[in-house]
């Protein structure tokens, strides 16, 4: 498959497929009209508003380029819940290795589909917000649209 780009609040995205696999999602600064395939686009959407969950998607983590440690990582970050958060040395805990919480920081930096793989959602054990490979603020920007679209959710 082609790269595809989409839209997202905080920003536009190429994202990057092998075998029919998302492996990357790329942060460009490119207003051109490239490919937009609208399924993606709407799969996307609907994560970003709490729709679908992160575990309703067809998503093989083994696929993605890193070590045993990092997919251990992300998949443990796809268990945090839409408007939820958690932090390094929660993550580090849940994977059996409470002393790694520096690395769990680095494979939420390294993770190669933020938004799809929640890394926003890690804050500091002391209720920072943290680093994220995208910026603080639009670190920011996906947790208060996500605390406000949890909360509002089912007001109609």
């Amino acid at each position: 498959m082609k790269p595809s780009f989409i839209k997202t609040p905080i920003g536009n995205f190429l994202a990057h497929f092998k075998d029919r696999s998302l492996i990357k999602l790329e942060l460009v600064n490119s207003d051109k009209k490239l490919f937009l395939d609208q399924n993606l686009q709407d799969t996307i959407n609907q994560l970003i508003k709490g729709k679908i969950s992160v575990n309703e998607l067809p998503l093989n983590i083994n696929k993605l380029e890193g070590t045993e440690f990092q997919k251990k990582v992300w998949k443990s970050l796809t268990k945090i819940k839409y408007g939820g958060t958690s932090s390094y040395k929660e993550i580090a805990v849940s994977i059996n290795n409470p002393s790694a919480v520096r690395a769990v920081g680095s494979a939420c930096r390294l993770n190669p589909i933020p938004l799809i793989i929640p890394c926003h959602r890690v804050l500091r054990t002391d209720g920072s917000i943290g680093k994220y490979v995208f910026g603080k603020k639009n670190k920011h920007k996906l947790l208060k649209l996500e605390s406000y679209e949890s909360r509002n959710r089912n007001k109609k």
